[in-house]
Protein backbone atom coordinates (compact mmCIF):
# COMPACT_ATOMS: atom_id res chain seq x y z
CA UNK A 1 0.00 0.00 0.00
CA UNK A 2 1.32 3.41 -0.95
CA UNK A 3 0.63 6.16 1.59
CA UNK A 4 -0.03 9.68 0.24
CA UNK A 5 1.50 11.47 3.21
CA UNK A 6 4.21 14.09 2.73
CA UNK A 7 6.68 15.41 5.27
CA UNK A 8 4.15 17.73 6.87
CA UNK A 9 1.15 15.40 6.87
CA UNK A 10 -0.05 12.70 9.22
CA UNK A 11 -3.10 10.50 9.53
CA UNK A 12 -5.29 9.50 12.44
CA UNK A 13 -7.29 6.29 12.16
CA UNK A 14 -10.16 5.75 14.58
CA UNK A 15 -11.46 2.18 14.68
CA UNK A 16 -15.25 1.73 14.93
CA UNK A 17 -16.19 5.17 16.24
CA UNK A 18 -19.56 6.78 15.71
CA UNK A 19 -19.65 9.54 13.08
CA UNK A 20 -20.18 12.31 15.66
CA UNK A 21 -17.19 11.02 17.67
CA UNK A 22 -14.94 11.38 14.59
CA UNK A 23 -16.09 14.94 14.05
CA UNK A 24 -15.65 15.84 17.71
CA UNK A 25 -12.14 14.35 17.71
CA UNK A 26 -11.23 16.42 14.62
CA UNK A 27 -12.58 19.64 16.16
CA UNK A 28 -10.80 18.93 19.46
CA UNK A 29 -7.54 18.30 17.59
CA UNK A 30 -7.91 21.51 15.59
CA UNK A 31 -8.70 23.53 18.73
CA UNK A 32 -5.77 22.10 20.71
CA UNK A 33 -3.40 22.68 17.81
CA UNK A 34 -4.54 26.28 17.36
CA UNK A 35 -3.97 27.02 21.07
CA UNK A 36 -0.49 25.48 20.99
CA UNK A 37 0.49 27.18 17.72
CA UNK A 38 -0.68 30.58 19.00
CA UNK A 39 2.00 30.41 21.69
CA UNK A 40 4.82 29.01 19.55
CA UNK A 41 4.25 29.77 15.84
CA UNK A 42 1.12 31.89 15.26
CA UNK A 43 1.38 31.51 11.46
CA UNK A 44 1.25 27.71 11.68
CA UNK A 45 -2.11 26.18 10.81
CA UNK A 46 -3.77 22.80 10.72
CA UNK A 47 -6.01 21.60 7.90
CA UNK A 48 -8.03 18.40 8.22
CA UNK A 49 -9.72 16.14 5.68
CA UNK A 50 -12.30 14.00 7.50
CA UNK A 51 -13.67 10.77 6.03
CA UNK A 52 -15.99 8.33 7.77
CA UNK A 53 -17.01 5.25 5.83
CA UNK A 54 -17.39 1.52 6.26
CA UNK A 55 -17.76 1.11 2.51
CA UNK A 56 -14.23 2.13 1.44
CA UNK A 57 -11.01 0.17 1.65
CA UNK A 58 -7.93 1.73 3.28
CA UNK A 59 -6.49 3.11 0.02
CA UNK A 60 -9.82 4.73 -0.87
CA UNK A 61 -10.11 6.27 2.61
CA UNK A 62 -6.59 7.69 2.40
CA UNK A 63 -7.13 9.09 -1.10
CA UNK A 64 -10.41 10.75 -0.09
CA UNK A 65 -8.92 12.17 3.12
CA UNK A 66 -5.95 13.53 1.16
CA UNK A 67 -8.25 15.19 -1.38
CA UNK A 68 -10.30 16.79 1.42
CA UNK A 69 -7.14 17.90 3.25
CA UNK A 70 -5.94 19.78 0.17
CA UNK A 71 -9.38 21.33 -0.23
CA UNK A 72 -9.03 22.65 3.35
CA UNK A 73 -5.55 24.00 2.59
CA UNK A 74 -6.57 25.67 -0.68
CA UNK A 75 -9.57 27.37 0.92
CA UNK A 76 -7.45 29.14 3.53
CA UNK A 77 -6.45 26.35 5.90
CA UNK A 78 -7.12 26.06 9.60
CA UNK A 79 -10.34 24.19 8.93
CA UNK A 80 -11.95 20.80 8.57
CA UNK A 81 -13.37 19.61 5.26
CA UNK A 82 -15.70 16.61 5.66
CA UNK A 83 -16.78 14.06 3.09
CA UNK A 84 -20.39 14.48 2.00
Amino acid sequence: MSLPFGGDEFGVLLINPFHHECEQCAYDLLSAFEKMAAEILPDLGLSIGLVHSHEMNMNELLEEADKLLYHSKKSGGRKITKAE
